[in-house]
């Protein structure tokens, strides 16, 4: 599975970037439903 890229936002809150579109999102849960919903076909390939 992909691993998120780690970001810091402007007021130092950590951020979890997708590597395939860069979609940004605030925690795990929201990352991890989006890589099963979206790129659901590139994970099962890998």
């Amino acid at each position: 599975m992909a691993k998120a890229i780690k970001i810091e936002g402007r007021a130092g809150i950590k951020l979890l970037r997708c590597p395939y579109c860069g979609h940004v999102f605030a925690n795990q849960k929201q990352f991890l439903r989006h890589l099963l919903k979206s790129h659901n076909e590139r994970i099962r390939k890998a």
